[in-house]
């Protein structure tokens, strides 16, 4: 269990946290800011088994927030965008409306606009 209850801010470096609870308690955590995203890697890592005992109200596995402030703003980027035209069934590559940087290995999904198809 991480319990807080003041401020937990993240340094601006790469960090790993695991826990089975993480419990912000009228206090705030802290993982970058609007103003100033938080760029490095964060890994959160949530672990328990079927018989791990559930925090009241929020269960098991979880970042619990109780009457408190969770600030999470990573690097900014383009997490959606609409094709640039129609694109067929089993093409390679697709033109999307805007310019994206996802990283290699991304995977995505192509939705309908028809209600019909």
């Amino acid at each position: 269990l991480i319990l807080i209850q003041g401020k937990l801010v993240f340094d601006r470096v790469d960090i790993q946290i695991s826990a089975t609870y993480i419990l912000v308690q009228g206090g705030t955590l802290e993982i970058g800011t609007e103003l100033e995203p938080y760029e490095q890697n964060a890994k959160i890592t949530l672990y328990g088994h079927p018989k791990s005992i559930d925090l009241p109200t929020f269960g098991t596995k979880v970042i619990a927030c109780f009457e408190c402030t969770l600030d999470i703003h990573g690097k900014p980027q383009i997490a959606w965008t609409m094709l640039d035209g129609t694109t067929a069934p089993g093409a390679t590559e697709i033109t999307v409306q805007e310019a994206v940087a996802w990283p290699v290995g991304s995977k995505i999904v192509i939705a309908t606009t028809d209600f019909e198809s």
